[in-house]
């Protein structure tokens, strides 16, 4: 099932300053005889979700925006000279074989910025309202400069 979910995980709709709306991600991962759905992450009773869709093209091409976003967060006059990225466990067992031809387009694109990374399941980090959540399905970068 964990495969199936990662292309259509629920999502909360979380309101940005700018009017936009993001989503953070819940996966599901079983169903009881009951109908009941389990999830990754706690959700409250009457919370509002929306049914997203993804697909694999969607997530390997997500890490290089990741990248990009993280080292435009730099301070003026700073530059990259690593990046720690945080790669959904869940989202690498979709994408199978494909892993290798992002990791060569990563490696293309920042030819000289070493990336390392783990593959993890229930990621934390900081959204895009600024605050710190526990979501699903996430990829997230952390970039050191000099």
């Amino acid at each position: 099932m964990l495969t199936l979910t990662s292309s259509a995980p629920l999502g909360r709709p979380v309101a940005l300053e700018n009017g936009a709306t993001s989503y953070l991600l819940c996966h599901p991962d079983s169903t009881e005889a009951n109908g009941a759905l389990n999830m990754f992450s706690e959700v409250e009773e009457n919370e509002d979700l929306v049914l997203m869709e993804g697909s694999i093209s969607s997530l390997t091409s997500r890490a290089e925006r990741v990248i990009n976003n993280a080292i435009m967060l730099l301070p003026e006059n700073r530059q990259p000279i690593g990046v720690l990225m945080i790669y959904c466990a869940g989202c690498r067992l979709m994408v199978g074989d494909e892993i290798d031809n992002m990791l060569c387009s990563l490696q293309e694109k920042f030819a000289s910025l070493p990336i390392c990374g783990p593959f993890t399941f229930g990621e934390q980090g900081r959204f895009l309202d600024g605050k710190n959540r526990h979501g699903n399905l996430m990829i997230s970068a952390v970039v050191f400069s000099q």
